[in-house]
């Protein structure tokens, strides 16, 4: 059970963190500063926020849902921005601002549909191995 409390603690420190770094991220030009910011965000700490699930990996799904409910609105929030905001640089942002031209919808709408499609997962998840 433990390994499981891990993955919602995880996601809220990191992204509260990196939610704190954005203004200042913002405000860095364009180029080869900007290009070593976004490789450490996007790549660098993904990965490390995934490599615990080589000692749990039975823990996915809660690795997976924490990451979708919970990391998004928080990086949001802190860095001052509305919960379901959508980004330009992330490659989930850029998939949700594809899908939104797609539809039809605004991002904002195309993420609060996922955010809200998550929770029924997690509720599932949590009913079917519940014990």
């Amino acid at each position: 059970m433990l390994a499981y409390l891990y993955w919602p603690a995880a996601v809220l420190l990191m992204a509260w963190g990196q939610g704190l770094l954005m203004p200042a991220i913002r405000r860095t030009p364009p180029g080869a500063e900007a290009g070593r910011q976004a490789f450490a965000l996007h790549w660098l700490l993904t990965t490390a926020y995934f490599l615990p699930l080589g000692l749990a990996p039975h823990t996915w799904p809660a690795a997976v849902l924490a990451r979708v409910l919970l990391f998004d609105p928080v990086l949001n929030l802190a860095a001052g921005d509305r919960p379901f905001a959508v980004g330009r640089t992330a490659a989930s942002d850029r998939a949700l601002q594809w899908v939104a031209l797609r539809v039809g919808w605004p991002a904002d709408r195309v993420r609060l549909v996922v955010w809200l499609l998550s929770v029924v997962a997690a509720c599932y998840l949590l009913i079917v191995n519940w014990k």
